[in-house]
């Protein structure tokens, strides 16, 4: 694509990659973040830059380069005093995937699913979701309510909820 290309959301911005995720930029990578940034990393991290990284809270900074490190501030603790902050939490995908363009009706998919009495199909541990069961209290039920940006609520769309656990379920709503 050439130009310049504008993107605006003015809701939640979630994406999720399920392989690698490369950027290359030509140019300066610029990022201005109204709340916390956080980012939390199974392996390790590693900045390499050919001049310095720098650091910078209020007075205080800490700047490496190749001529050594520099540390400034009213009061520099080494191995005593401080904590280390929490990264913010990544918003998880939407559990939600409408099925309105899906082609195939065969309802074939991987996992264990079992007709309920109204047409909708459950699957894994998600319980039986019909009521109570004294004899198994941590049996529960779940209820969803999705409306669009307006508040309208959706009516007789077809869905299947993901869960974290790996188990869905299906439904017409």
């Amino acid at each position: 694509m050439e130009g310049k290309q504008e993107h605006k959301t003015t809701g939640n911005h979630i994406s999720q990659v399920e392989g690698k995720h490369s950027l290359v930029v030509k140019g300066d990578l610029a990022r201005k973040v109204s709340g916390a940034l956080g980012i939390k990393v199974d392996g390790d991290i590693v900045l390499e830059s050919s001049s310095r990284i720098s650091l910078k809270v209020g007075g205080s900074f800490v700047v490496i380069h190749s001529g050594g490190v520099d540390i400034v501030g009213p009061k520099i603790n080494l191995n005593s005093g401080g904590s280390p902050g929490t990264p913010v939490p990544a918003l998880q995908p939407a559990v939600l995937k409408t099925l309105g363009d899906e082609k195939s009706g065969d309802g074939s998919d991987s996992g264990e699913e079992n007709e309920d009495s109204g047409g909708n199909c459950v699957t894994g541990s998600g319980g039986d979701d019909r009521g109570d069961d004294e004899d198994e209290p941590e049996k529960y039920t779940l209820q969803f309510h999705f409306t669009d940006d307006d508040g309208i609520p959706y009516s007789e769309t077809r869905y299947i909820a993901f869960f974290e656990d790996g188990t869905q379920t299906r439904g017409n709503g």
